[in-house]
């Protein structure tokens, strides 16, 4: 299942730059490892109710099918049956959250927020003349 351009558009900035920070891949791969299915699932197999098995082996998409219209999850298939060379894509119109992956903890360990700054602390004054190592 793969999320449009505008799904990606619609994340906050500071969590794309998070997970793709070099530190945060294994996050990043757990997001995208979600979206990923075994075997070749056309829309024609997504019954209602159905799970989905993903490649992480431990997490599972449902599907919730009203006549045309299939989500998994929350996110709606908005173009179905993109065949490829390893498999079927179904865009959808949102970025799929694995379960236990909390984005408001992570962006907080992401960006942690600044020490206060001490207000009765002398300010540091920077046009201080340099020390003069020789005398």
């Amino acid at each position: 299942f793969a999320p449009t351009n505008n799904a990606f558009n619609s994340l906050p900035d500071e969590l794309l730059q998070c997970l793709n920070r070099p530190e945060n891949k294994q996050q990043l791969q757990k997001v995208l490892y979600y979206h990923i299915a075994f075997g070749r699932i056309m829309s024609s197999d997504l019954m209602d109710g159905m799970s989905i098995q993903t490649v992480d082996d431990k997490q599972y998409l449902t599907v919730d099918r009203n006549g045309r219209v299939i989500t998994i999850n929350d996110a709606r298939i908005v173009m179905a049956n993109i065949r490829a060379s390893n498999g079927v894509i179904h865009t959808i119109d949102s970025v799929l959250v694995p379960p236990g992956f909390d984005v408001e903890e992570f962006l907080g360990e992401c960006n942690p927020t600044p020490a206060p700054v001490n207000p009765t602390r002398a300010p540091v004054n920077p046009t201080r003349a340099p020390v003069n190592p020789t005398r």
